[in-house]
């Protein structure tokens, strides 16, 4: 399945898996649920020669020329990565706990921590992590605690702004191609 990301104005380009044309449509419908939205799409497409009158007719009869595919709308704003990074979180009072770091944006991160301890939404905490990149570039960022629980914290960074040593780290982390199993969209 496509994972398209949301543009300006709700507004997605979907191109055709077999012909390559492109179709720009606008997903406000489709935002009222709270989970990722996924929809099926046609495109009439020149792939498409299967002798149906309509593309609904393509609908009823499973027709399987390729031109009737599913995406999946990501509502993210940007790019996030699964990552299995080890790192450290450090508390309101400035105390240590070992972390793994499940996945990475240019905006925020979500981790996984022994326990779940006085930790809650709002709070202003730090987390230092190195990179698995060539250079383990060590990163070191404020964030603010979006949710809580079940040994899961994911935060959304104070400042993406600054363009400072890690947000230019993770920035370039982010570009670096992946296997494939480990990445979404958002």
């Amino acid at each position: 399945m496509q994972k398209v990301n949301i543009g300006e104005n709700n507004r997605v380009t979907i191109v055709c898996p077999r012909c390559g044309k492109s179709k720009n449509i606008d997903t406000t419908p489709y935002l009222t649920a709270r989970k990722t939205a996924q929809i099926t799409l046609r495109l009439k497409c020149s792939a498409c020669d299967c002798g149906h009158i309509s593309c609904q007719d393509c609908l009823e009869y499973n027709c399987t020329n390729g031109n009737v595919f599913a995406i999946q709308l990501e509502r993210r704003k940007f790019y996030r990565k699964k990552v299995l990074l080890t790192g450290t979180l450090f508390d309101i009072e400035d105390r240590k706990h070992p972390i793994k770091i499940l996945d990475l944006s240019r905006t925020g991160l979500q981790m996984s921590i022994h326990a779940v301890k006085n930790i809650t939404p709002g709070q202003k905490l730090k987390a230092s992590f190195i990179l698995d990149d060539a250079k383990e570039s060590k990163v070191y960022k404020e964030f603010i605690v979006k949710k809580a629980a079940d040994k899961i914290i994911t935060g959304e960074f104070i400042d993406t702004q600054s363009f400072d040593h890690s947000d230019k780290m993770i920035g370039f982390y982010l570009m670096k191609p992946s296997d494939g199993s480990t990445t979404q969209a958002g």
